[in-house]
């Protein structure tokens, strides 16, 4: 057994989209509590899936907050190096012009690239407002209940051209099956 569930932003929406999915044949239910676990479930595992996380103390990051990292360090790192060269241009401790930029340079790329570092991930994570609430918890959910493996793509290509924000699929133990979006399955990408 497979539940689809999706979530809408309006009740209006998720009406609409149960109405096609029962034209289409299939077993719907409307804000369903056990759909909504469901729903919930799979979009917190969609979340601690696409975490990255590196040696030491590197992340752990969200998806948000990585495409705010590779925006973020490259800037902060040109920004940073070259606010370097230009210190590089006061004379100190006698050293040669030369000297003096080429330690600025290596100095202010380090300090330009770790503030970007910091700032982009905190950021971006901000601008998307993630974290504050999740989608399954604002919207309505739909969830479509099957055996057949056909009718859940069925199911998930119809709630999708209905307008849902996320789809999920679940066993019939609500435990998420894949990612609920081709976006949730690609790397980090852009924006």
């Amino acid at each position: 057994m497979r539940n689809v569930e999706a979530t809408f932003p309006s009740e209006q929406q998720a009406r609409e989209a149960a109405e096609a999915a029962r034209r289409a044949g299939l077993q719907v239910t409307v804000d369903a509590d056990q759909d909504r676990r469901d729903a919930l479930r799979s979009e917190m595992r969609d979340e601690v899936e696409s975490l990255v996380a590196g040696a030491g103390n590197v992340g752990p990051f969200t998806k948000s907050m990585t495409k705010g990292l590779v925006v973020a360090v490259p800037v902060g790192l040109v920004v940073g190096a070259l606010l370097g060269l230009l210190v590089g241009l006061i004379p100190f401790f006698g050293l040669e012009s030369s000297t003096r930029m080429w330690i600025g340079l290596g100095i202010g790329a380090a300090a330009g690239a770790t503030t970007g570092f910091v700032v982009g991930g905190f950021l971006k994570s901000r601008f998307d407002r993630e974290g504050d609430v999740l989608e399954s918890e604002r919207g309505v959910t739909v969830g479509i209940h099957t055996n057949r493996e056909d009718e859940v793509r069925k199911a998930r290509r119809l709630l999708e051209r209905n307008g849902a924000r996320r789809v999920g699929v679940t066993d019939q133990r609500g435990d998420p099956v894949g990612p609920t979006s081709e976006e949730q399955a690609r790397p980090v990408r852009g924006r």
